[in-house]
C-alpha cells in the first residue's frame, strides 16, 4: 500500500540520517534521491536505514508526487521483506 505522511510525522521523507529510535521506529528511512516532478509517476529508489550508522538496511521503495504542492508525495516498499523496526520517517 501506499503511504502519505502528515501530521506530526511530517509531509515528505527524511532527506538525511537521524540518530537510531526516531520517529517511532528502530532505523527510520531516509534518502537524498531527487523526489519526482511529474504528477502521477513512481519513482524507485534506494532508501537507507539509520541504525549503527547512517546506511543500515537498505530498502527499495517507490514515491510518487499526486499534486503539485511541493510536498504532495506518497511512498511504498517496492519488496515484501520490510521489518518491523524499520520505518518511513518524515520531515515538513
Amino acid at each position: 500500500p501506499w503511504v502519505r505522511l502528515s501530521g506530526n510525522a511530517g509531509s515528505k521523507l527524511l532527506t538525511s540520517c537521524r540518530p537510531k529510535h526516531s520517529c517511532g521506529t528502530g532505523a527510520a528511512l531516509w534518502s537524498n534521491s531527487t523526489m519526482p516532478s511529474a504528477i502521477g509517476v513512481a519513482k524507485s529508489f534506494t532508501a537507507q536505514g539509520s541504525y549503527n550508522n547512517c546506511n543500515d538496511y537498505p530498502r527499495q521503495v517507490s514515491v510518487m508526487r499526486c499534486s503539485s504542492a511541493p510536498s504532495d508525495f506518497v511512498y511504498r516498499y517496492d519488496d515484501s521483506s520490510y521489518l518491523c523496526y524499520i520505518g518511513f520517517c518524515g520531515m515538513d
